[in-house]
């Protein structure tokens, strides 16, 4: 029996809503599950992604193969990353140390995206346009209204 661990879907129409669940490969996405590890809410802002590492690694040892989605939810959990750490050999006091290294770099990537805006060449010209029309509209209406001849 081959056993993967996968998303299943909840929730109502286009408000979805995840389980991360071990699964024979056989079953159907929504069907029955062996256990369930975790959830996944893609809708909220960040997404929630709640694990049991524990039961992760223990299926993980036993040879469960996670599908492309479920190992990027480890990968930003930093799950694979102690497993991979435990593997090479690192005592918990080392994995501690570089786990922590790794969320530094992850917060900062994810800092440096949140600042990338995706503005198109139109957009920026545009803004660049209005900027410059404004402190240009100012300065007539204040002329006009201080040759205006006070009553």
């Amino acid at each position: 029996m081959s056993v993967k661990i996968r998303l299943t879907r909840f929730g109502r129409k286009k408000r979805p809503f995840y389980r991360i669940v071990v699964t024979d490969t056989r079953s159907p996405r929504d069907g029955r599950y062996l256990e369930c590890l975790g959830t996944y809410e893609a809708l909220t802002n960040p997404s929630a992604v709640k694990v049991e590492e524990s039961r992760v690694n223990y299926w993980l040892d036993k040879g469960a193969v996670p599908s492309d989605t479920v190992r990027s939810l480890l990968k930003h959990k930093g799950i694979l990353v102690r497993r991979n750490l435990k593997k090479r050999g690192f005592d918990e006091t080392g994995i501690e140390e570089e786990v922590k290294k790794w969320e530094a770099v992850q917060a900062d990537r994810s800092k440096r995206a949140g600042e990338k805006t995706r503005v198109s060449k139109k957009a920026r010209e545009k803004a660049a346009k209005a900027a410059e029309a404004k402190p240009e509209a100012a300065a007539p209406a204040a002329e006009s209204q201080a040759s205006a001849p006070a009553a």
